[in-house]
């Protein structure tokens, strides 16, 4: 940019904020576009939701629903890791982290996340815990029993739907080829990142972490 260029650009911002510091006429404001309460529809939008089980014979429960996306498909892949010890519960974070910052067999880590942006809108893997109510448990007033839950495991992404094959590869490795021996670096980095931002968040939110602790008792997830 030369000099020219960088006065104009001072002089487009000076207009600019003269017209929006400017009061509007009447006539400005009443051609804005309105809505009233009777523009709403009252009903509740239903997506139409297919369940599937044991799609394409792979013993995999298929949820899918279509809505207007502009040819982007949306998908999460979920696995029940219930089974994993509880002992072992804590090894989680470190795993997805390496999941979400890690390489491949083949790949080191920046030439995989280049790969994942250059064929996908971003891949994310994730963990969520679940509480289950027993068989019989109708009464929503009863504090749940905490032995009753579900652990899952997500890695979702979202892509053009020409690039369906190309998500399903990325999840693929995410899932089976994380190279282990040689992210050593991530693991320690996350850690710190991690206990850097717990320290910054209990001195700035330490009543978020009392209410999480008082409200344990009334849910696994906590």
């Amino acid at each position: 940019m030369n000099d020219k260029e960088y006065e104009n650009v001072i002089e487009e911002g000076k207009t600019l904020k003269k017209l929006q510091a400017e009061e509007e006429s009447s006539e400005v404001i009443a051609s804005n576009p309105r809505l009233s309460i009777s523009d709403i529809d009252k009903s509740p939008i239903e997506y139409p939701i297919e369940v599937e089980e044991d799609a394409f014979g792979s013993g995999i429960r298929l949820i899918t629903h279509e809505v207007a996306s502009s040819g982007i498909a949306y998908v999460n892949f979920g696995m029940d890791v219930s089974m994993i010890p509880y002992e072992d519960i804590e090894l989680f974070p470190a795993l997805i982290s390496l999941m979400n910052e890690a390489g491949t067999s083949d790949m080191s880590d920046s030439e995989f996340r280049n790969y994942i942006g250059k064929v996908s809108g971003g891949v994310d893997a994730s963990l969520q815990i679940i509480s289950v109510k027993p068989t019989g448990w109708d009464d929503e007033s009863k504090v749940l029993p905490g032995v009753n839950m579900l652990t899952m495991l997500f890695v979702g992404g979202k892509c053009t739907s020409d690039k369906i094959s190309d998500l399903f590869d990325i999840f693929q490795k995410v899932l089976e080829d994380i190279d282990f021996e040689n992210s050593h670096d991530i693991v320690r980095n996350a850690l710190k990142s991690k206990l850097s931002s717990t320290k910054s968040s209990i001195a700035s939110r330490g009543h978020s972490f009392v209410n999480t602790r008082i409200r344990g008792r009334y849910s696994v997830r906590n």
